[in-house]
């Protein structure tokens, strides 16, 4: 299975399950006004997330949606202000990377998604500004498309052909019967789909998040007390900061492990990388996903999967990742024994350039913009770094080669 152990890697916001009865009726509210239907729209694929575009209450205007199984239904600040959308109710929710906030709800009176109509559905509103990660991703995004409106139809992502379906009927989309993986769930009140499956010989809750970038990703709270550091394991240990969500960033010790003691139902996988940290929240994203057609069938509860190109396991890279601070890219992430951590880079070190990019002077635009087109390219072995060490002036420079990161 691919990993993206490179990329500093965002875990995207997902809702608790409501304790009032008024956001819970908010977020379980919801209908279709066709009854019978079935659309295919292609998607925009942006740094591994699926972006869509949908009206609202009979706006003209197209927004643009992060489609996430691992969230509820969100709308940004400005986006409410300029549709009128009412405070509803408040509650606290929670973020997969473990922070909690007093937030909004509301209601969307109309998504029209293609020309189908989905009625009063319960969104949160959020001011996607709380760190220059969710900054870019809210740059992007008007919202977030939640599981509490895709729970009411059929959804199949080809992430092959770039495209998004859905139906009212699971029949209406073409599943090949002799190559399929069903895979039941659970979901919690707002929808998200929950599997559970043993890794490593113990049995984990892991959400199937279409809003995480990445693989699979444990909490390790859920191993109880099994050492990572144990000689055994296939293992890489870093430390930083290890996601960013709409509450905050996160500062963790995480581990990257290679394994193929998991086992996914009767679903063939061979050595398998996943991540666990003492914060993070337990998914299974994108890259996970990408090698398969997967549907999602609500009223059956059960995710279809098609595999449709063979797993690599990518353990190769730089080691480190990095962050906007102060207009300065600064290194916020290390994997131990990494070529970065043997040439004594150490979190805090600001970057000046990589090859021929230069970031002395950076603006949270130009921040973005790097990372929409990714400051280390899969295709890069070898790069030119000037730095400067925390607490120094000096600039220094240094050739990093790619390497096998286990």
């Amino acid at each position: 299975m691919k990993s993206k152990a490179l990329l500093f890697f965002i875990l995207l916001f997902i809702v608790s399950s409501c304790n009032s009865y008024r956001t819970g009726k908010i977020i379980t509210s919801g209908s279709v006004i066709q009854t019978a239907f079935h659309k295919k729209i292609n998607y925009e694929k942006l740094q591994n997330w699926i972006i869509i575009t949908a009206k609202v209450n009979n706006s003209d205007k197209e927004y643009r949606f992060l489609f996430d199984t691992g969230a509820v239904s969100v709308v940004s600040s400005e986006m409410a202000k300029e549709l009128g959308l009412k405070n509803k109710a408040e509650n606290d929710v929670g973020s997969s990377n473990s922070h909690r906030k007093k937030t909004v709800f509301t209601t969307m009176e109309k998504i029209n998604i293609e020309g189908i109509d989905f009625e009063d559905i319960g969104a949160v509103i959020i001011d996607f500004d709380t760190s220059p990660e969710i900054k870019c991703l809210g740059a992007e995004i008007d919202g977030i498309i939640g599981a509490n409106l895709m729970k009411l139809a059929v959804w199949q992502i080809d992430y092959i052909a770039e495209t998004l379906e859905f139906a009212d009927n699971q029949t209406k989309l073409e599943i090949d019967a002799n190559n399929v993986y069903k895979i039941p769930f659970t979901h919690n009140r707002q929808g998200s789909p929950k599997v559970t499956f043993p890794i490593l010989g113990k049995k984990v809750k892991v959400t199937f998040d279409t809003g995480k970038t990445g693989g699979i990703g444990v909490n390790r709270k859920q191993f109880g007390k099994f050492n990572f550091e144990n000689d055994s394991i296939q293992m890489v240990k870093g430390i930083g900061q290890t996601g960013a969500g709409v509450f905050g960033v996160v500062t963790d010790t995480s581990f990257l492990v290679a394994t193929n003691q998991i086992k996914i139902y009767d679903l063939p996988l061979d050595t398998v990388i996943f991540s666990t940290a003492k914060k993070s929240g337990s998914l299974l994203g994108n890259t996970f996903l990408e090698d398969y057609k997967v549907t999602f069938n609500w009223e059956s509860k059960i995710i279809s999967l098609e595999p449709q190109v063979e797993s690599k396991l990518d353990l190769e890279g730089f080691g480190m990742g990095y962050t906007l601070k102060e207009d300065k890219l600064i290194v916020s992430f290390m994997y131990e024994n990494s070529p970065a951590q043997k040439a004594n880079i150490k979190l805090g070190t600001q970057v000046i350039s990589v090859n021929e990019h230069n970031f002395e002077d950076l603006t949270i635009d130009s921040f973005c913009a790097m990372r929409k087109e990714k400051l280390l390219p899969d295709d890069i072995e070898v790069i030119q770094l000037k730095y400067k060490l925390p607490d120094s002036d000096e600039v220094k420079s240094i050739e990093l080669r790619k390497t096998s990161l286990f």
